[in-house]
């Protein structure tokens, strides 16, 4: 299935990074809440000290960050 969605809604903001907001709201846009990335800005909103990831995964429960590597390690183990 291919999903495209030019104009995702502004779901959320990230101060910090306007950029990535973007694919914040595509990925809860389109229910993916996964993005795998190597960008620092994005991953550190999984740690529990950065406030946005705090809200955000609040806001959105299944919303994750993974590295290319822990995205694999999940696949392999049958996870994601």
């Amino acid at each position: 299935m291919i999903l495209i969605l030019p104009d995702p809604p502004e779901l959320v903001t990230f101060d910090r990074d306007p950029g990535d907001a973007n694919y914040i709201n595509l990925s809860i846009a389109s229910k993916a809440l996964l993005i795998v990335t190597r960008d620092t800005d994005l991953l550190d909103l999984m740690w529990d000290t950065d406030a946005a990831g705090v809200k955000i995964r609040a806001d959105y429960p299944g919303f994750r960050v993974l590295t290319p590597p822990a995205f694999l390690d999940e696949l392999r183990a049958g996870q994601p």
